[in-house]
């Protein structure tokens, strides 16, 4: 039924006017044959019958329309706001783990990026939350210009992104890695009222490589494991995992992979 109730909302101007009148017309023919099988209208009063009740009815047909449009409107709204990180505008957690979970059922490979900005607390702490909150949609833009179009990019909770390449060899993952490290400025106001001044971000990217056998918790905890390697080694840099990431995830950093969801 809701499906049904989808398919006849109208989704445009256009698409309103062209469904009610064809609701209005049908209810107006559905209207005229009951009556002629009734009450045997001859066809002269047929037609004024049709006629009033066209007119009387186009108003209502305008009113079931205009409901259902709204309707429309809201549950695209709803599904927005749901699937949705309300400060970046990316995909939020549930909507990125949803969609690349897809991916990794259908055995596609690929690569999975967890990103980090780096010392994200000493920015939040100096210049205050506002700039903060700025950084990150600057950083959320940066990853939409330099991933592939068929790639999923989602902000999975304070200052952590992630990135999923589907079908990306790594080359291509190692090319993609590379454009989202390089530095990332903005322009702010100082803490002091003064005049802007320029911050610069960097990024730290852990790098998971996706196959038929592991699982997106697996690609998940190895991703991560490698972005705590690049943090590590100086920040501001790409590491990749080792087959051994998993293990070690669940072993020496107790850390399982069912705590990502």
């Amino acid at each position: 039924m809701e499906k049904i109730v989808d398919a006849v909302s109208p989704s445009g101007r256009w698409d309103f006017v062209i469904k009610s009148f064809l609701l209005v017309a049908t209810f107006t023919l559905f209207d005229g044959w009951i009556s002629e099988v009734t009450v045997g209208f001859t066809s002269e009063n047929s037609v004024h019958e049709s006629l009033i009740t066209f007119l009387v009815g186009a108003p209502f047909g305008l009113f079931v329309m205009g409901i259902m449009a709204s309707q429309r409107r809201l549950q695209q709204q709803l599904s927005y706001l749901a699937s949705t990180d309300a400060l970046t505008g990316l995909p939020n957690r549930q909507s990125f783990l949803q969609d690349a979970g897809a991916l990794i059922e259908m055995k596609a490979g690929g690569a999975m990026f967890m990103i980090d900005v780096d010392h994200f607390k000493v920015i939040n702490d100096t210049y205050g939350h506002l700039v903060g909150d700025t950084c990150l949609v600057r950083i959320g833009q940066h990853l939409q210009h330099q991933i592939r179009s068929c790639d999923l990019v989602g902000r999975i909770g304070g200052e952590e992104f992630a990135v999923y390449l589907p079908d990306a060899s790594i080359d291509e993952a190692n090319s993609v890695a590379s454009r989202i490290c390089t530095t990332v400025s903005i322009k702010t106001a100082s803490h002091s009222g003064g005049t802007s001044e320029k911050l610069t971000l960097t990024l730290s990217i852990g790098c998971a490589a996706a196959h038929p056998s592991r699982s997106l918790n697996d690609l998940i905890a190895s991703a991560d494991i490698a972005m705590y390697n690049a943090k590590s080694k100086g920040r501001a840099r790409v590491e990749w995992s080792n087959s051994w990431d998993v293990k070690l995830a669940c072993g020496s950093r107790k850390v399982s992979p069912d705590q990502f969801f």
